[in-house]
């Protein structure tokens, strides 16, 4: 995993605030939340993975990541985007524009046809904890490298207690990765666990040896 722009659904959209508010808000990032399986692995956003820093970047608001259908943006932390970073992730909030295309986000919000969010972000390789718990992998998101936009989405690849949106072929391809470098380490791991055996096996027959010497040596004396 390099630092491309990759999405990531695991949040949900609160209504919209009654009838004459404009205000519509959500959850965009959970922390400590499992995926369901996705594909032979699943993984989660650690607490910590997100800091206040993080969401003083230019983050926009869009409907399904188009930034041709920006709803609201925070740029060093000042706009029309409020973003709240809390102990269960990343929260946002915004009014929708007064104009057509706000008019009908808000409209389908309040119907509840919008009901899921996404995100977008960048990750580094060196930021994911990978290991196998059973006979699943795990992939655990130690840090966010920078957070794009929040987005409101038509569907969303899993629920919100899932996280993770990813096509077939790319989960595919995480997963061959993740197998590929766990099944290494395991594989080293073996390879040291077995050469320390191999000497304690050693140490034990010399030993025995060493014995059986001193208790020649005392009966010939």
């Amino acid at each position: 995993m390099s630092n491309t722009i990759q999405f990531r659904s695991l949040g949900r959209i609160e209504r919209a605030e009654g009838d004459e508010s404009r205000r519509i808000s959500g959850q965009a990032i959970v922390f400590d939340s499992w995926s369901r399986d996705l594909g032979g692995f699943i993984e989660r956003i650690l607490p910590g993975a997100v800091t206040e820093d993080l969401l003083l970047g230019d983050i926009v608001a869009n409907v399904n990541h188009d930034n041709d259908q920006m709803l609201a943006r925070s740029v060093n932390g000042e706009g029309t985007l409020s973003l709240e970073l809390r102990e269960d992730g990343v929260w946002f909030s915004f009014d929708a524009p007064e104009t057509a295309r706000g008019d009908e986000i808000l409209w389908n919000v309040r119907h509840g046809n919008y009901f899921e969010c996404s995100f977008a972000c960048t990750i580094l390789k060196d930021d994911i904890k990978r290991y196998r718990e059973g006979d699943m992998y795990v992939q655990e998101i130690t840090r966010i490298n920078s957070v794009t936009d929040v987005s409101i989405v038509t569907h969303a690849a899993y629920s919100a207690t899932s996280v993770f949106a990813r096509s077939d072929e790319e989960a595919k391809a995480e997963f061959d990765e993740i197998k590929r470098e766990v099944d290494e380490v395991e594989a080293a791991e073996r390879a040291v666990k077995e050469a320390k055996q191999e000497e304690e096996r050693k140490s034990a027959v010399l030993a025995e040896l060493e014995s059986l010497r001193e208790q020649f040596l005392s009966e010939i004396s």
